[in-house]
C-alpha cells in the first residue's frame, strides 16, 4: 500500500501481478486506491485501476475513493475532475 503513496507505482504493479490483492486495506478500511487519490499519485491511480482496484469499496467511515480525491491540495480541480471521470467510467464496466 505504501507504494501507492511514495510514487513507486511500478512496484505496486509488480506485486499485484505476482498475486497481491489490489483491494487490500488497512484496519480502517482504507485501500491503496484511496491513498493514491489522497496523495495525488496519478501514476498509482492508473496502475491500481488498470489492475482491478475496486473504486466502489468504502473505508470504515463509509468514504470511497471519490471522498479522498478532493481531500488533497496538490491536485488541481481539473485533475480531480479528470480522475473522477475516469474512475466513474471504470466503475460502470
Amino acid at each position: 500500500m505504501s507504494a501507492s503513496v511514495t510514487g513507486h507505482a511500478e512496484i505496486a504493479e509488480t506485486l499485484i501481478k505476482a498475486g497481491a490483492d489490489a483491494n487490500a486495506s488497512r484496519k480502517d478500511g482504507i485501500t491503496a486506491l484511496m491513498m493514491a487519490a489522497l496523495h495525488s499519485n496519478g501514476t498509482a491511480l492508473d496502475v491500481l485501476l488498470s489492475c482491478g482496484a475496486d473504486a466502489k469499496l468504502s473505508d470504515k467511515d463509509g468514504h470511497n475513493v471519490f471522498w479522498y480525491l478532493p481531500q488533497n491540495d496538490k491536485m488541481s480541480i481539473e485533475e480531480k475532475e479528470r480522475w473522477a471521470d475516469r474512475i466513474f467510467e471504470l466503475m460502470k464496466k
